[in-house]
């Protein structure tokens, strides 16, 4: 743990360059590659007559309904480890924490940014970087689930080595689910990482009904992208979108690009080839859901701006500053139990 309670007390930027300029140079690769072989023409028509009802539809139900739900879940995982903060404070955090990550040169910029606000004291800082892993951690098995389902409907059209990948990870993820806190009995170094994650028995509760929000907020995800698709002129039903979003949005977690550019609009283009898309088609849908974490992304760049205190970013980074307050001691309940584990 204290491992990652130094990530978090500074960002080590200079480690990280070169690992950030081989994600940049694979998604131009992958990108520029793309663009390459595209019809622009046809790429331009598709952009030009897309609706924007369809658009605006899918921006409301990603920044209210996903981003409302995604933050509620980390409330829900935050107040469990002693961060007692309103929900609209969540909701703030989640929104600054999607336009960092725009900017940082690191996947998980937005998501330290998060915790390093979460935290109003450095020596809280564990605590609150544990909320923001228990809260992707959830919103990962929701994914992976959704996903699980879905390909049963459309297995013959799936890549095998996507369908072996999909249900490897869904095993593992299972497995630990459910012997995490069976092996944290035997282990205190164990039990300490099925507390911080809210998996031990005293937190079931809060674990499932994380879950179920993360489910809701999947759900979600497929919409929003339907939307825009229909937007495209695609005419794709829901169990298509239920097949290809949770797939897409896996490859766009793979470590290898930057924010998922190329990787997200790759995968789309081999994922809707069997369902009769164009490739130019399935390139404008991902570049839409870029456009679309783009412009949210602004706008907590925007909430970043009119918070009660706003430090400046490489001060948030390097200093762990926080704001607001807690309202919960550090060395009381669980958030007390990470710092001594620390």
């Amino acid at each position: 743990m204290t491992g990652m309670g130094d990530r978090l007390a500074g960002f080590p930027a200079r480690s990280r360059w070169p690992q950030t300029l081989l994600r940049a140079g694979i998604s131009v690769a992958i990108l520029g590659w793309l663009l390459w072989r595209l019809d622009w023409p046809h790429l331009l028509e598709v952009l030009r007559q897309a609706e924007p009802q369809g658009w605006f539809i899918a921006l409301v139900i990603y920044g209210v309904v996903q981003l409302g739900l995604a933050s509620y879940r980390w409330r829900l995982l935050g107040r469990a480890l002693g961060f007692h903060q309103p929900w609209r404070r969540y909701l703030g955090l989640c929104y600054e924490g999607l336009f960092f990550s725009l900017f940082l040169p690191t996947s998980i910029g937005g998501d330290v940014v998060r915790a390093l606000r979460l935290a109003d004291e450095p020596r809280r800082r564990l605590a609150a970087g544990w909320s923001v892993v228990s809260d992707r951690l959830s919103g990962l098995v929701a994914l992976v689930g959704v996903a699980c389902v879905a390909s049963i409907w459309q297995v013959q059209l799936l890549p095998v080595i996507a369908q072996a990948g999909l249900w490897l990870l869904a095993l593992g993820l299972v497995v630990g689910r459910f012997w995490l806190p069976r092996l944290a009995r035997r282990s205190e170094r164990l039990n300490n990482l099925a507390t911080a994650l809210s998996l031990s028995q005293a937190y079931r509760r809060e674990s499932w009904s994380a879950l179920g929000l993360s489910l809701a907020i999947q759900l979600a995800s497929i919409v929003q992208i339907a939307y825009m698709g229909r937007a495209l002129g695609l005419d794709l039903g829901l169990g298509v979108y239920a097949v290809v979003v949770p797939l897409v949005a896996l490859a766009t977690m793979v470590p290898v690009s930057i924010g998922g550019l190329g990787v997200r609009e790759g995968s789309f283009v081999v994922l809707l080839a069997p369902y009769g898309v164009p490739a130019t088609t399935a390139v404008a849908l991902g570049l839409s859901w870029l456009a679309m974490n783009v412009v949210v992304g602004l706008v907590g760049g925007l909430v970043y701006l009119a918070s009660d205190a706003v430090p400046a970013p490489s001060d948030a980074l390097n200093e762990g500053v926080g704001h607001g307050r807690v309202g919960h001691r550090a060395d009381q309940g669980r958030a007390g139990e990470l710092e001594t584990a620390a």
